[in-house]
Protein backbone atom coordinates (compact mmCIF):
# COMPACT_ATOMS: atom_id res chain seq x y z
CA UNK A 1 0.00 0.00 0.00
CA UNK A 2 3.02 2.33 0.65
CA UNK A 3 3.91 2.35 -2.97
CA UNK A 4 0.31 2.57 -4.18
CA UNK A 5 0.47 5.89 -2.34
CA UNK A 6 3.75 7.18 -4.00
CA UNK A 7 2.47 6.65 -7.37
CA UNK A 8 -0.33 8.90 -5.96
CA UNK A 9 2.25 11.46 -4.65
CA UNK A 10 3.96 11.52 -7.56
CA UNK A 11 1.42 11.60 -9.94
CA UNK A 12 2.78 14.80 -11.71
CA UNK A 13 6.45 13.72 -11.76
CA UNK A 14 7.66 12.61 -15.23
CA UNK A 15 10.94 12.48 -14.85
CA UNK A 16 13.31 10.64 -12.70
CA UNK A 17 13.25 7.03 -12.04
CA UNK A 18 11.23 4.04 -10.36
CA UNK A 19 12.10 0.79 -9.45
CA UNK A 20 10.55 -2.15 -10.37
CA UNK A 21 8.65 -2.75 -6.95
CA UNK A 22 7.23 0.62 -6.39
CA UNK A 23 5.67 -0.01 -10.19
CA UNK A 24 4.50 -3.37 -9.67
CA UNK A 25 2.94 -2.98 -6.59
CA UNK A 26 0.90 0.39 -7.75
CA UNK A 27 -0.01 -1.91 -10.66
CA UNK A 28 -1.33 -4.35 -8.15
CA UNK A 29 -2.90 -2.37 -6.26
CA UNK A 30 -4.81 -0.57 -8.74
CA UNK A 31 -5.79 -3.66 -10.22
CA UNK A 32 -7.12 -4.98 -6.47
CA UNK A 33 -9.30 -1.30 -6.19
CA UNK A 34 -10.28 -1.49 -9.91
CA UNK A 35 -12.00 -4.98 -8.79
CA UNK A 36 -13.24 -3.35 -5.65
CA UNK A 37 -14.72 -0.67 -7.07
CA UNK A 38 -16.48 -2.64 -9.94
CA UNK A 39 -17.82 -5.30 -7.71
CA UNK A 40 -19.03 -2.88 -5.12
CA UNK A 41 -20.47 -0.17 -7.07
CA UNK A 42 -23.41 -2.02 -7.86
CA UNK A 43 -24.23 -2.68 -4.43
CA UNK A 44 -24.09 1.20 -3.34
CA UNK A 45 -25.99 1.67 -6.58
CA UNK A 46 -28.76 -0.40 -5.08
CA UNK A 47 -28.94 0.21 -1.56
CA UNK A 48 -28.96 4.00 -2.49
CA UNK A 49 -31.52 3.73 -5.07
CA UNK A 50 -33.12 0.83 -3.77
CA UNK A 51 -35.22 -0.46 -6.61
CA UNK A 52 -34.50 2.30 -9.28
CA UNK A 53 -31.98 0.73 -11.64
CA UNK A 54 -31.46 3.35 -14.06
CA UNK A 55 -29.97 5.67 -11.22
CA UNK A 56 -27.85 2.82 -9.50
CA UNK A 57 -26.50 2.00 -13.13
CA UNK A 58 -25.22 5.73 -13.13
CA UNK A 59 -23.94 5.28 -10.33
CA UNK A 60 -21.91 2.75 -10.63
CA UNK A 61 -20.65 3.81 -14.23
CA UNK A 62 -19.74 7.38 -12.15
CA UNK A 63 -18.18 5.36 -9.46
CA UNK A 64 -15.59 3.84 -12.42
CA UNK A 65 -14.89 6.51 -14.61
CA UNK A 66 -14.25 8.45 -11.33
CA UNK A 67 -11.82 5.54 -9.99
CA UNK A 68 -10.16 5.35 -13.87
CA UNK A 69 -9.99 9.48 -13.90
CA UNK A 70 -7.92 9.13 -10.01
CA UNK A 71 -5.64 6.53 -11.36
CA UNK A 72 -4.86 7.24 -14.94
CA UNK A 73 -2.47 10.06 -15.07
CA UNK A 74 -0.42 8.90 -11.67
CA UNK A 75 -0.52 5.53 -13.77
CA UNK A 76 1.29 7.25 -16.64
CA UNK A 77 3.68 9.36 -14.79
CA UNK A 78 5.00 6.11 -12.74
CA UNK A 79 5.01 4.44 -16.49
CA UNK A 80 7.21 6.86 -17.50
CA UNK A 81 9.64 6.99 -14.59
CA UNK A 82 10.05 3.01 -14.78
CA UNK A 83 10.39 3.26 -18.64
CA UNK A 84 13.34 5.71 -17.66
CA UNK A 85 14.62 3.38 -14.75
CA UNK A 86 15.32 1.06 -17.44
CA UNK A 87 16.55 3.45 -19.95
CA UNK A 88 13.80 4.10 -22.15
CA UNK A 89 12.16 7.18 -22.93
CA UNK A 90 8.60 7.78 -21.52
CA UNK A 91 7.04 8.25 -25.09
CA UNK A 92 7.98 4.37 -25.35
CA UNK A 93 4.34 4.06 -23.37
CA UNK A 94 2.24 4.80 -26.89
CA UNK A 95 3.83 0.79 -27.81
CA UNK A 96 0.66 -0.40 -25.53
CA UNK A 97 -1.65 0.45 -28.33
CA UNK A 98 0.13 -2.15 -31.08
CA UNK A 99 -1.21 -5.53 -30.68
CA UNK A 100 2.21 -7.63 -30.89
CA UNK A 101 4.33 -4.51 -29.29
CA UNK A 102 2.37 -4.85 -26.16
CA UNK A 103 3.33 -7.44 -25.13
CA UNK A 104 7.55 -6.96 -25.36
CA UNK A 105 6.87 -3.28 -23.56
CA UNK A 106 4.91 -5.69 -20.49
CA UNK A 107 8.53 -7.90 -20.41
CA UNK A 108 10.51 -4.33 -19.97
CA UNK A 109 8.56 -3.96 -16.33
CA UNK A 110 10.24 -7.09 -14.97
CA UNK A 111 13.71 -5.53 -16.52
CA UNK A 112 15.99 -5.12 -13.71
CA UNK A 113 16.54 -0.39 -14.38
CA UNK A 114 20.05 0.39 -15.36
CA UNK A 115 23.30 0.35 -12.37
CA UNK A 116 24.08 3.70 -11.36
CA UNK A 117 23.52 6.92 -12.86
CA UNK A 118 21.77 7.21 -16.38
CA UNK A 119 20.30 10.00 -18.65
CA UNK A 120 17.13 10.09 -16.28
CA UNK A 121 18.98 10.59 -13.42
CA UNK A 122 20.51 8.25 -10.45
CA UNK A 123 19.43 4.86 -9.38
CA UNK A 124 16.44 4.54 -7.05
CA UNK A 125 18.12 1.94 -5.52
CA UNK A 126 21.48 3.19 -4.91
CA UNK A 127 21.62 2.93 -0.83
CA UNK A 128 24.91 5.15 -1.05
CA UNK A 129 22.72 8.45 -2.46
CA UNK A 130 19.87 7.44 0.50
CA UNK A 131 22.43 7.83 3.27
Amino acid sequence: MHYFAIGLIKYNQFYGRSPRKEYNYFVLFSIILSFLVILLSPIFGLLIFNDDQENATFLMLGMIIFFAIIITIPAIALTTRRLHDVGYSGWFQLLCIVPILNLSFFLLFFKRGNVGLNKYGPDPLDHKLMS
